[in-house]
Parts: structure tokens; sequence; C-alpha cells
């Protein structure tokens, strides 16, 4: 592919016409079609129109690129020209306006440094012993046999790392029942439809959860304060880290950093988690080899170093795949504080450009037999996510690329190469609908049956099968 030329500040008198409107209601525009089904509705106008076209929901006017191509000027210019938090205002209701990209892009820039160094490799390994522990205390409540619906199980089981890893041990052992709806309240608050000061009862709840969700965190804060047996963990390095001039990270900050990084490994984990171990159980051959491979890793012991875990390249390739197919993210947004050219368009000052996702990790001109699963088509000799630097979007992009990908990786491999290894798993529900929340995707009801994989199994499982062994992978509906 020949990348366009990217211009920003386009000049008003610009010859290049804006994108194509997609027909819509009067006052309303597209905002009906865009709520009920967005994916579906971006295909459809996809069809029509191409991969850049522009939609309208209500007052906003909106260019949709779909093209990689075009997404360098998504990705890779800072807000002064596309600004995530303008077009991300929830965040400000969530957290708080100072938080992260919703503040001046200075702030930004000491805040995300903070965050980067949290998810250093050396820092991961202190995570890796939370994710063990709390998955151990979580398969013993699974017991020798019975079912699970996944989303719920994975739901908690993310949570409760999530609090573990970095909110603390003695934080997570003090639990109640009251944490979890509290998240999901939060969570609401990602409204990207409606006006945040509308007083809808899903924008008060989530505004009463932030501030006692605050409280709970400051609490940790302040137990710890002066405490010289405090574990180092992520409420430690944040309590530590130095800002600019050599200052701790003001306190807000710091609780916003907290509730944020527990929001993210939450939410976005929970998805993604959940539809890997789906699509591994809806493509049996591929799984054979997957859980090959985590009989000859993971042989005994408690596995504490990483490189173990990232050794288990058949699970890692069954992420990307599934991050590729049902990103947790469907759509990204920027607000154009600046006009700017791409494509042969001219994208005005005001509007808002949104990428997705969903779209573009399945055009044909990227992966071959876009629609079907199939993890082989990141091997060596194929590479299909390396044709273009934008072919793959899960964890977005440039400049606000994710800072816990690598955390986020390491966790799905531990639950799920764990979870593979002491049990036997067969879908009751083989073809779950998608939930479709504000912002992200789920699967609906999906449950699982299991059966601890005895002594006698799991020494037949690792004997040699000549007729599966004649084909490395399996490509599920190609």
């Amino acid at each position: 592919m020949t990348a366009t030329p990217i211009h920003a500040n386009a000049a008003e008198t610009s010859l290049l016409p804006p994108p194509p409107f997609v027909k819509g209601l009067p006052l309303i525009g597209n905002l009906l079609d865009f709520y009920r089904d967005r994916i579906g509705f971006l295909r459809k106008a996809q069809k029509e129109h191409g991969n850049t076209f522009a939609i309208q929901l209500g007052p906003r006017k909106i260019a949709v690129l779909l093209e990689p191509d075009d997404l360098e000027a998504v990705f890779m210019k800072n807000d002064l020209t596309l600004s995530v938090g303008q077009a991300y205002k929830f965040v400000g209701t969530m957290f708080s306006p100072d938080y992260l990209y919703m503040a001046d892009f200075e702030e930004y820039q000491e805040q995300r440094k903070v965050l980067l160094h949290a998810f250093k490799s050396e820092k991961l390994g202190n995570y890796l012993q939370a994710m063990q522990r709390e998955l151990k205390d979580w398969m013993q409540d699974l017991g020798e046999e019975g079912e699970f619906d996944v989303v719920p199980e994975m739901s908690k089981l993310a949570l409760h790392i999530a609090a573990r890893a970095f909110i603390g041990e003695d934080f997570r052992m003090a639990l109640n029942d009251q944490f979890l709806p509290l998240f999901k309240d939060l969570s609401d608050g990602a409204e990207l439809v409606f006006p945040l000061n509308w007083p809808l009862p899903h924008l008060i709840r989530c505004k009463a959860a932030r501030v006692k969700l605050g409280k709970m965190v400051k609490e940790v804060f302040d137990a710890r304060e002066g405490k010289e047996d405090a574990p180092y963990d992520f409420l430690q390095y944040l309590s530590e880290a130095r800002y600019r001039d050599d200052q701790p990270v003001p306190e807000e900050i710091r609780i916003n950093m907290v509730l944020g990084i527990t929001w993210g490994g939450y939410e976005t984990t929970t998805g993604t988690m959940s539809w890997a171990l789906i699509h591994l159980l809806q493509n049996p051959d591929f799984l054979r080899k997957t859980v090959k491979e985590i009989d000859q890793v993971l042989t005994s012991g408690d596995h504490k170093e990483l490189d173990t875990w990232r050794s288990l390249q058949h699970l890692l390739m069954a992420f990307w795949e599934s991050e590729r197919l049902e990103p947790v993210s469907d759509v990204l947004m920027r607000y154009n504080v600046q006009a700017y050219e791409t494509g042969g368009y001219r994208i005005p000052e005001g509007w808002y450009t949104i990428v997705s996702p969903s779209i573009t990790q399945r055009l044909p001109s990227l992966y071959t037999h876009p629609n079907a699963f199939d993890p082989s088509r990141y091997l060596d000799n194929r590479k299909e996510h390396k044709r273009h630097r934008f072919s793959q979007l899960a964890f977005g992009g440039g400049l606000h690329k994710c800072p816990g990908m690598n955390f986020a990786h390491t966790e799905m491999q531990v639950v799920i190469g764990s979870l593979l290894r002491e049990y036997e798993l067969e879908l009751i529900d083989p073809e779950p609908q998608k939930q479709k929340l504000a912002g992200i995707q789920r699967p609906g009801e999906c449950r699982v049956r299991y059966r601890k994989r005895t002594p006698e199994k799991l020494l037949a499982d690792k004997t040699p099968n000549k007729a599966a062994s004649a084909c490395p992978f399996h490509s599920h509906g190609s």
C-alpha cells in the first residue's frame, strides 16, 4: 500500500471536498442506526461509500476512516490536532478532568511517563505473582467439575487480579460484595452518545461510584504512609514515583491512576479473555496444539518466570487472532481540533474522526480469509499482521497505545494457559451472541462445562497423534 500524504492545518479554502455523508434523518442524522448497531451500520455504509465517508450523530459530524493508510492521521498526530480528551469526555466524569489525556498535553505526558514505567518487564514479575495467587484461589472454588458462564467468571477474575496487582494484597483480601457492583456502575459512565450533563440514571450512578471508590483507594494510600514493610507493588510504586521537578505524584492523580488502570484491566481484559477462550474451544484442532504446547512448557512448579509464559506461542497467536476478530473497543474516536487532509478529502475542524478496529482488522487487503479464526496467519512464513503498521488496533496505536498491553497479554496467558492445563473444557453454548455495551463488545451468555484432567488423561494427551501432527494448524471456517 502507498501511504497518502496527510496535512494538518489544512486551509479552509482547500479544494478537497469533505467525505460523502451517509443519508440520515433530519436533525438526528444517523444517530438511531448507530446506537442500535454501530458496526452493522458502519459496514453497510462501507459497502455504499467505500473506506472513507461521513456520518452525523445529532449535532456531531464525523469522518469515518477505515483504510489503514489513512489511520496515520489518527494515531500519529498529537492532541493539538486530534484530541482524545475532547472525544472521550466521559473519562472526566469517571475519573477527573485532569486525568491522562483529559489534561493539557504537558501534564498528559508526565502521567503517561509514570504509567509506562510501571509496566516495564522488571515490574511485570510482581504482577505475575498476584495473577497466580488469584487464579489458584479461583480454581480451588471451581472444584473437580461443573459449569460456568464465561463472561461473569472472567469479569470477576479480571477485577480480582487487577485489585490484587494494582491496589494491593490487603485490599484484595478485604474486598466485599460492594466492589464489583461499584466498578460496573463506574463503567456505565462510558457514554459516547448522550450529553454527560443529562441527569440519566447510569451517569448519576457512575459519579456516585467514583466518589466511593476514590475514598476506598485513598484509605489504602493513607494506611501505607510511613509503613516500612510495605510490599513493592503498583501502589507503592506510585507512592515513590517522581513527577516534574522531582516532586511526588499528586494524591488525586495517584488515585485516578489506580482506578483507571484497575478499570482498564477489568473492562477490556474481561472481553478479550472471554473471546479468546471461546475461539479456542470452537476450534478443537488448534486447541489440541495449544494444550500440547502448554503441557510441554508448564511441566511442574509455580512458573514464576515471565519467559516461561511468553514462550506459549500458540496461546499468544490465539489472543492476537481473537483481538483481531473481536476487538473489545469496536470504535475509536478523536475530536478534530484542526482540519487535516487525507485520502483525497478534507476533514474540517470541529468534526470528529472515527476508526473501527472491528472493520479495518477484517479487510481482505490485509488478511486472507479475514472472517476466519486462523492463528497461523501470525507465523513467520505469513506474518499477515505485518502488512501494515495499523493492521492490528486492539490496543490502539501511536501516541496513545495502551500502556498496559504487556500486562494484559501476560494475564491472559496465565489465566487461559492454567485453565487449559488443569481442565478439559467444552462449550455448552457453541455460538454465543455479542453483547454490545457502550463502546465495548463482549460475548453474551456462554456456558462452559469443565472437568479436572486426570493424570492418566494428561499422559494420553501428551502422546503424539500422527494424524493431528500432519497439519500444524486448523483454520475454523476457512
